[in-house]
């Protein structure tokens, strides 16, 4: 008998401890949120079906609508069964925004940290043999050049200044390279090969048998901003390299744009703008966010009338 207790006892014991250690679970998979943020006065309940239960911090059970008279943030308790604390709710009611909807014409201009590498090949030297400077040294395409020998990348041609100015006979150059969530410094070793320069003459050049991406660049949509704050979004979506993956910002910016002329959308194919840019004496503002929800940053100085109405 006693046997028979024990079992069931540690039967329990080991339910108990299941059911501690599955409360995340239990909580996304009955679709909890871990925060909501709402408008002053707004409508907001949450349809908990038995057994689970919502309390406030009093221990009072909420079975209709949450308090969304006052600003500020209220956390409730969910239960399971009435005693046991499964996840907690935190209800934020915040002040409401009032945005300016946009639909003007910008020009995005992105200077990424360092520059993505699109593909690595060969090069011809002096001797008449292929040579795979970047690859042999450790580069690989979708990594991203921050440094050579310390000097920061920004853009493409300026690459080739460095390399030439740095490199000699024989000399491998520091290379400081990002990859994935590492970054780790590589050694490679210049080739010295013959190129044709823009007079037709034949010159010695250093070069490392590798494809750059320029910084993305194009013409895009403002979809709101905010007058007080002068915070704006744009575009909608994600900036992302040819590689698919999102641009890194570092310094970036926008600026007037004129369409010059609009492709008509098919199946398969998005419409696309054909515009330009005014130049830097016409930017608007900063970019500091590159989400999924489009670019985000700061406008500086007033709203060109031309444009912002």
């Amino acid at each position: 008998m006693r046997k028979v207790v024990l079992h069931l006892g540690l039967a329990l014991v080991l339910i108990c401890f299941l059911i501690l250690f599955t409360v995340p679970y239990w909580a996304s998979a009955v679709g909890i949120p871990k925060e909501l943020k709402v408008f002053p006065g707004m409508d907001l309940s949450l349809d908990l079906k038995p057994p689970l239960k919502l309390y406030d911090q009093q221990g009072s059970e909420i079975s209709g609508l949450f308090d969304t008279d006052e600003l500020g943030a209220n956390t409730y308790r969910v239960n399971l069964f009435g005693w046991l604390p499964l996840t907690e709710l935190v209800v934020d009611v915040v002040p409401l925004v009032e945005v300016y909807p946009g639909g003007q014409s910008i020009g995005v201009l992105l200077s990424s940290d360092g520059l993505i590498v699109n593909n690595v090949g060969s090069v011809r030297g002096m001797d008449g043999k292929e040579y795979f400077p970047a690859r042999d040294g450790g580069i690989r395409p979708g990594d991203v050049l921050l440094s050579i020998e310390g000097r920061t990348l920004r853009r493409p041609e300026s690459v080739s200044e460095i390399v030439n100015d740095l490199a000699e006979d024989d000399k491998s150059l520091n290379f400081l390279v990002r990859r994935g969530n590492k970054t780790i410094n590589y050694q490679v070793k210049p080739i010295k090969t013959k190129q044709v320069d823009i007079f037709g003459k034949t010159v010695a050049v250093y070069m490392l048998g590798i494809y750059l991406e320029d910084p993305a660049a194009g013409v895009g949509t403002l979809s709101f901003y905010h007058k007080e704050s002068r915070r704006y979004a744009a575009l909608g979506h994600t900036i992302n390299n040819s590689l698919g993956r999102p641009v890194e910002i570092v310094r970036g910016s926008i600026v007037e744009a004129s369409i010059d002329s609009i492709r008509s959308g098919i199946r398969g194919s998005p419409g696309v703008k054909v515009g330009f840019f005014h130049g830097e004496q016409s930017v608007l503002g900063t970019i500091d966010s590159n989400s999924n929800f489009g670019i985000f940053g700061q406008l500086y100085g007033e709203f060109p009338q031309t444009s912002f109405t």
